[in-house]
């Protein structure tokens, strides 16, 4: 299986010269060319890790809250990172609005 190799500076440095005129898009788009898109099994793996370390913090932080009110304590730090893991978690899963 062969790799991709990135794009070297001298790459990006020849092709923003080239479009030194353009529109930043522009640009942005002779970049993108440059830089492959990762493979299906890599973007496979990327996900997995997002959502099983989203999902690893929402459950610390789940039995962080349970023990801090259970001691009676305020869980104000906690409750940010479980809300912050789960609202990031939905989001994953929500239907782009770009998408239709």
């Amino acid at each position: 299986m062969a790799t991709a190799q990135p794009p070297s500076h001298d790459d990006i440095v020849k092709s923003l010269q080239a479009t030194a005129s353009k529109s930043v898009d522009e640009q942005a788009a002779a970049i993108e060319d440059l830089i492959p898109a990762p493979s299906q099994p890599v973007a496979d793996l990327l996900w997995k890790v997002v959502v099983f370390t989203l999902a690893i913090i929402a459950g610390i932080g789940l039995v962080g809250l349970v023990v801090l009110i259970a001691l009676g304590k305020t869980p104000d730090l906690i409750l940010t990172a479980f809300t912050a893991s789960v609202t990031g978690l939905l989001g994953l899963f929500v239907k782009s609005p770009v998408a239709g």
